[in-house]
C-alpha cells in the first residue's frame, strides 16, 4: 500500500463522509443543524445513507488502490456537494452554502489526481 498526498485526503474525505452519516444517523436534529437545513426527520437517514455510502466506497477503493475508481466517486461526490451548496443558498442559508460550496473544488482536485493515478 502507497501512500501520496492525494491518496491521504482520499482516505480523510472518506472518513469525513463516513463518520458525518454515522453522526447523522445517531443525532438526526443536529445533522440537520449542521448541514444546514431545516430537514424532516424521516428524510435525514436517506441523506445520511448518501454519505456513508460514498464514504465507505471512497474509503474501500482507496485501501485497494483503485485510483481511478476513487477518482470517479469523488467526482460525483463533488456534484452531490454542489447541488447541496445550491440548495442551502435557495433555503436562504447562505454559510451552509459556502461551507459546501468550498469544499466541492478541494474534492474535485483530489479526484481529478487519482483519477491522474496520483
Amino acid at each position: 500500500m502507497s501512500f501520496t498526498a492525494a491518496s491521504l485526503l482520499a482516505y480523510l474525505f472518506g472518513a469525513a463522509l463516513t463518520l458525518n452519516g454515522t453522526r447523522g444517523m445517531v443525532d438526526p436534529s443536529a445533522y440537520s443543524k449542521d448541514f444546514g437545513l431545516a430537514l424532516n426527520p424521516s428524510h435525514v437517514p436517506s441523506i445520511c445513507g448518501r454519505e456513508l455510502t460514498l464514504g465507505v466506497i471512497t474509503l474501500t477503493l482507496n485501501y485497494l488502490e483503485n485510483r481511478q475508481a476513487v477518482g470517479t466517486v469523488m467526482m460525483c461526490a463533488a456534484i452531490t456537494g454542489g447541488m447541496d451548496a445550491w440548495t442551502c443558498w435557495k433555503s436562504g442559508n447562505k454559510d451552509a452554502a459556502r461551507r459546501h460550496g468550498l469544499a466541492c473544488p478541494v474534492v474535485v482536485a483530489v479526484g481529478v489526481a487519482r483519477l491522474m493515478g496520483w
